[in-house]
């Protein structure tokens, strides 16, 4: 599981990077844009990945805490946290 915003220094990416090296196992990513821009083909390269969900709408902290509940692992990619 991955939650943050779309902003370059989470570093979504490397998540993206994780869900390819392992196309067996499943994964969730929140990433509400919120105003921010998406960065370019982020988009697209999730939607590339079968084992990937994306959901880019805000969430609520109901929801958010059940997918933390239902996660084996929460990964933080961001550069400065």
């Amino acid at each position: 599981l991955w939650v943050a915003s779309a902003q370059e220094f989470k570093q979504p990416h490397y998540f993206l990077d994780l869900a390819a090296t392992f196309p067996r196992e499943n994964f969730v990513m929140v990433m509400p844009t919120m105003g921010f821009h998406i960065m370019s083909g982020l988009e697209k390269r999730a939607q590339e990945l079968d084992n990937l969900t994306l959901i880019t709408e805000q969430l609520s902290l109901d929801e958010v805490n059940k997918l933390f509940a239902c996660a084996k692992v929460f990964v933080n990619t961001s550069s400065i946290e």
